[in-house]
């Protein structure tokens, strides 16, 4: 009877793991490159994004995708968020490679990072790096963010008072990196640092900025200078600072290179713009991925840089981008 018992258990064991696996694959964004008539995937890579649907991340996955295009791979989109339990089933899948955007997701633990680095499959993160030793890293280095947005505030006519550092859930990166944004911030600003520096978070909710910003003015009437790490916040807090006719006595630090951004911006509503590049974050983490496969190895660590769009910058802007 025991034994009957036991040989139930380990259908029953297996079953559940066959379950798991066509989970893990139907859960799947699958999306095989454009390769040449008759040619073959050499490699096959699991991207695993959080759902979130902005344009950081769409600009991301087109990156990768084109990557995976020119360099004859196949990516696999996952949503960490929506399906935990793929990460943990990705030694099952045939997989040659991990790239994972870390989020506030419960179901990242260090617990499932150390069972990953301790298989055969590469671990690159992208933008948030948990520093583990076995680990790569694609993306934007927290600190100099920091010190980008110090340079834009340092350009104020007059000295800042009151500053509010806005995270946001939205961007789960920065958010991780706090800390090394703050960091940043404070050495570029040196003795120059505002006398009232106010950290707030807003969640993913795209109008929670509008309230915040209420909030925050009302609190602090000599609130003078806004700075944000997500493009839905900054225009969010654009529209309400031109609805109260607040232009010019609150200035924004804004994110991202959105086409209104950039425009308001131009109009001299946003001081300054913070701008990463997701598309080639996207490209060289399968490049990364695939020379790591081909060659056993990969710089540990990749800084795809930020740039700043201001006012004083913009002729030079356009002319990089192709705008008249």
């Amino acid at each position: 009877m025991k034994f009957l018992i036991k040989i139930s258990l380990a259908l029953f064991g297996l079953f559940f793991l066959l379950l798991l696996y066509l989970s893990l694959k139907g859960m799947a964004a699958f999306t095989l490159s454009e390769n040449e008539p008759g040619s073959r995937p050499e490699y096959s890579y699991a991207f695993f994004l959080p759902a979130l649907d902005y344009p950081f991340f769409d600009n991301l996955k087109k990156g990768a995708l084109d990557g995976a295009a020119d360099l004859n791979c196949v990516i696999t989109f996952y949503q960490i968020d929506a399906n935990p339990l793929s990460l943990r089933m990705v030694p099952y899948s045939g997989a040659d490679g991990i790239a994972l955007y870390p989020s506030a997701d419960k179901g990242i633990t260090p617990a499932i990072i150390d069972e990953l680095t301790q298989t055969e499959i590469p671990l690159l993160f992208l933008e948030h790096n948990l520093s583990h030793s076995a680990s790569f890293f694609i993306g934007t280095n927290s600190f100099e963010v920091g010190k980008k947005i110090g340079e834009l505030v340092q350009t104020r006519e007059t000295p800042s008072r009151t500053c509010a550092l806005i995270f946001s859930e939205k961007s789960p990166g920065l958010l991780a990196d706090r800390s090394l944004v703050e960091m940043g911030f404070r050495q570029i600003m040196g003795d120059k640092l505002p006398d009232k520096l106010l950290f707030e978070t807003t969640d993913r909710n795209p109008l929670d900025a509008e309230g915040l910003v209420y909030r925050l003015r009302l609190e602090n009437p000599d609130l003078d200078t806004l700075i944000f790490t997500d493009p839905n916040d900054t225009l969010a807090a654009v529209q309400v600072l031109v609805d109260r006719n607040l232009v010019g006595q609150v200035e924004v630090i804004g994110f991202g290179d959105d086409d209104a951004i950039v425009d308001y911006v131009s109009k001299g509503v946003i001081r300054g713009t913070v701008v990463r590049d997701p598309y080639r974050i996207g490209y060289q983490a399968v490049e990364i991925l695939k020379g790591i496969s081909e060659r056993g190895n990969a710089s540990a660590f990749v800084d795809i840089g930020t740039r700043l769009i201001s006012k004083v910058n913009m002729e030079m802007y356009g002319e990089a981008t192709g705008e008249e």
